[in-house]
């Protein structure tokens, strides 16, 4: 993370606080903020507009911001040397004037001749503002729409994609929780509204927990985790809380935190007492995975018979499962067969032989032929994943050269948004399989390569 304080510099020297630049642009005032202290990035799509309001070139604000200056928009005016007219000291420069407002035409939509994307966010958060009235028949109906959206995202999309649009709800949300429309106060039942929007919430707060962990932001995530589990003990929705503290179990486990995974797999249950639900299944998934992972010389056959164990129990869970759980496919907080397999087989596949748990040659290769059919091609870090798994089977069953030239195809064909915290610890695990004598083959590289992205 690199601040950037010349960017707070050109902002003042612009007459602008970090809320006003925000308001001018069509972001939330925490972006800005963390645009300045370079703890995200600033997406293209914000990089024109950005440069109107400093009064710089697209081009002069590229080469400060990127190390080998890149031109973003065809026809851009080349510029020689760094811009220097809004540095300190200089005079503060005259407020851009305000751009034309762009009205609606009678079917909602924007001019023939479009708008810039933060146009038109500004436009919707305007127009969002103004017509909210006491007619609240499908607002609930409406987020939670929203968070199954994101829910079905976050799954397959880059997880640096998704997380802006997350926050861009969650403030709008906030926002409508704060200060709620006029008819909410009045409304029947609007207790229920009130904890349905916290409901919501506490969902979008996993779902961003989610996406940065994948990301690799795991001090970010963690105090999302908190939020969100604070935020669903509010809404009163006991399942959410347990779906929440569960996925925080897994994602612990899958960012090399098996200790902290088993800790929070035990709140999960707590919490759960005996209704099957999803956090549940999750708990028993974070268990498996992790005394598979944590396996040493001595505990090796005690944790594997725990593993399987907890694979045992996660089996006969999933049965008891209500069926929109079992069911849903796509959202991240169903638990269809293939998550049963998928964890059945990553388990079987860290244990590897020497334990009578495993057949590298029988089943386990069938159920990973099988998980990887079902996959849809979008599923993309999905089907790495079960990738990887194979690649850890052929190495424990000693084709070493066949194994890393399937882990090699699979992370040369991972488009590199994708190559998230989570699978930098799966190819990890796969070159900790790797014998000595072989770690000097380039696809052994690559693998040490992805897990050194976030593991030194």
């Amino acid at each position: 993370m690199t601040p950037r304080p010349w960017l707070a510099d050109l902002r003042k020297a612009a007459c602008y606080t970090q809320s006003s630049l925000a308001e001018e642009i069509g972001v939330y005032v925490t972006t800005v903020s963390r645009w300045e202290t370079g703890a995200t990035e600033i997406a293209d799509r914000h990089r024109r507009p950005l440069a109107d309001a400093l009064q710089l070139t697209l081009d002069e604000l590229n080469k400060l911001l990127d190390p080998v200056a890149r031109r973003r928009a065809p026809g851009g005016a080349g510029v020689t040397g760094a811009p220097g007219r809004h540095g300190p000291g200089a005079a503060p420069a005259a407020r851009p004037q305000a751009k034309t407002a762009v009205a609606l035409d009678v079917e909602g939509t924007a001019p023939a001749d479009g708008l810039p994307a933060d146009s038109v966010e500004r436009l919707r958060i305007g127009l969002d503002r103004s017509v909210r009235t006491a007619d609240l028949s499908h607002l609930v109906e409406d987020w939670e729409l929203t968070a199954y959206e994101h829910a079905c995202s976050v799954r397959v999309a880059p997880p640096n994609a998704v997380i802006g649009d997350i926050g861009a709800d969650i403030g709008d949300l906030r926002e409508l929780i704060n200060a709620p429309p006029p008819g909410l106060d009045d409304a029947d039942g609007d207790v229920d509204i009130h904890q349905s929007l916290l409901r919501v919430s506490a969902q979008l707060c996993g779902l961003m927990a989610v996406a940065l962990t994948e990301a690799g932001e795991l001090a970010a995530a963690s105090r999302w985790w908190r939020t969100a589990r604070q935020t669903a003990r509010a809404s009163g929705d006991q399942q959410l809380q347990t779906w929440i503290c569960g996925r925080r179990a897994l994602a612990a486990q899958a960012t090399g935190m098996p200790s902290l995974a088993l800790r929070v797999a035990e709140q999960t249950r707590k919490l759960a007492g005996e209704s099957p639900c999803a956090g549940s299944a999750e708990a028993h998934a974070a268990r498996a995975l992790s005394l598979a992972t944590s396996l040493t010389t001595s505990s090796g056959p005690a944790r594997a018979r725990l593993a399987m164990a907890e694979i045992a129990g996660l089996e006969e869970l999933f049965e008891q499962l209500p069926d929109e759980v079992r069911t849903e496919e796509h959202a991240l907080w169903g638990w269809p067969q293939r998550r049963l397999r998928s964890t059945r087989t990553a388990v079987q596949a860290i244990l590897g032989p020497g334990t009578p748990y495993t057949d590298l040659t029988g089943d386990l290769e069938s159920d990973l032929k099988a998980e990887l059919h079902e996959l849809e091609p979008e599923a993309v870090r999905e089907r790495v994943e079960v990738k990887l798994k194979t690649s850890m089977v052929l190495i424990h069953a000693g084709q070493t050269s066949h194994g890393l030239d399937t882990a090699a195809a699979a992370l040369d064909g991972l488009p590199p948004d994708h190559r998230t915290a989570t699978l930098a610890y799966l190819a990890r695990r796969v070159y900790q399989c790797v014998p000595e004598r072989d770690r000097d083959r380039p696809a052994a590289h690559g693998l040490q390569t992805l897990a050194g992205q976030y593991w030194r």
